[in-house]
């Protein structure tokens, strides 16, 4: 009896703590990037992998020598035959579970319908982590996913995968998750931004070759489920300054012809403001402003100040109008109509009428010098400038 109970347990011990179909890691090829397409009636994939030769490094956070890109492409009628294709030539079983980045090309991304196609075929798949960052691009994927990073560093330490790295030094478009962007394109009043990224083959160097890196240059609009158009980063510039998610942002300001001052906008906050018995909006921004860089010696900081105000007023103005030109709006202001005041969206929507802009208020506090800014700061270069001393 006793025996018959010890076999037992000795089965039901190597059945139990068996691995039979864990597979190792360097047995799976990892997809960290994805980019998708439509382009004459067909699906376009390339997956981008995790060479894991990168996992072997030094310790400067990089492999000794520079690891090549991995890339497989695949075409078909639906996304996943496309997928299909990859699977077909690729020895290992592909895993999506370490995917960060989803690229969408202009044959997607500027239609609903594709669109639509290409996120049913990510939500249905269990594998795939909708936390992936998403941008678009007119691009080749290709060149994307072989674009230089600084000092060699494998691309998962660029800025499409680690956005958060560039807006702390100066804002641009904010990047969205494939889970946001699912969730809000399909909200009713909501406006949806998809920062769209370029090729850049000019600012970089190494040594005195130029390398390809990328750079956010705008941004693919949508509201209710419609693709209003694309605005440049340029065009974007007052939502940029002045949105809560901003820290800091750079600009000049021409005081006078030849004397430029550099300024530096700080952690935004913006506040919108119904109009009493109006269907109508303000725009209150306030932020922190600091004096970087000045050879316009004589102006005072209340001048300054002013000009500040003036400019990010007008910006925030821009931004608005090029917004409406494309049916954009930019600063969500039927959103928040809709989210605190429905029963003026109901009657809104059912006159047909749009929701404007009143008034933009603009303040600057407080405004700082360099110096001054360095006082009520404990960051690593004021330590070392008190250190020095």
């Amino acid at each position: 009896m006793k025996k018959s109970k010890l076999c037992l347990l000795i089965v039901l011990l190597v059945l139990l703590t068996s691995c039979q179909k864990v597979k190792e890691i360097h047995d799976q090829a990892y997809a960290v990037g994805m980019g998708v397409d439509y382009v004459e009636d067909e699906y376009h994939v390339v997956l981008q992998f995790l060479d894991f030769s990168n996992v072997a490094k030094s310790e400067q956070g990089k492999a000794a020598e520079k690891i090549p890109v991995w890339l497989a492409k695949g075409t078909g009628k639906t996304i996943e035959t496309a997928l299909i294709d990859v699977y077909d030539t690729v020895e290992m079983q592909v895993n999506y579970e370490q995917l960060n980045l989803v690229l969408f090309g202009e044959g997607i991304i500027t239609s609903p319908e594709q669109l639509e196609r290409a996120f049913e075929t990510f939500t249905s798949s269990f594998t795939v982590r909708l936390t992936a960052w998403s941008y678009g691009t007119k691009e080749k994927f290709e060149d994307i996913f072989t674009s230089s990073v600084m000092f060699d560093f494998p691309f998962s330490y660029s800025r499409l995968n680690q956005p958060g790295e560039g807006m702390q030094q100066n804002a641009t478009v904010k990047a969205i998750a494939l889970r946001d962007f699912v969730l809000r394109i399909n909200e009713r009043p909501k406006t949806t931004m998809v920062p769209s990224i370029k090729l850049n083959k000019k600012n970089v160097l190494k040594s005195t070759e130029p390398v390809v890196t990328t750079v956010i240059d705008g941004a693919y609009i949508f509201s209710d489920k419609t693709y209003n158009g694309w605005l440049s980063t340029t065009d974007l510039k007052g939502y940029i300054w002045t949105n809560n998610q901003s820290q800091r942002a750079l600009t000049e300001i021409e005081e006078e012809k030849g004397k430029h001052i550099v300024v530096e906008l700080l952690e935004p906050s913006i506040k919108l403001k119904k109009k009493k018995n109006e269907r109508s909006y303000d725009i209150e921004v306030d932020l922190r402003a600091m004096i970087k860089e000045s050879v316009a010696p004589k102006v005072t900081e209340a001048q300054i100040k002013k000009r500040i105000e003036t400019l990010v007023e007008k910006e925030v103005e821009k931004t608005y109008k090029v917004g409406q030109e494309i049916g954009a709006d930019i600063f969500q202001l039927e959103d928040h109509l809709f989210r605190y005041h429905f029963k003026d969206w109901q009657k809104n929507k059912s006159e047909q009428q749009n929701v404007k802009l009143a008034d933009i208020v603009i303040n600057v506090k407080p405004l700082y010098s360099i110096d001054k800014y360095k006082k009520t700061r404990k960051d690593a270069n004021t330590t070392r400038d008190e250190q020095t001393k």
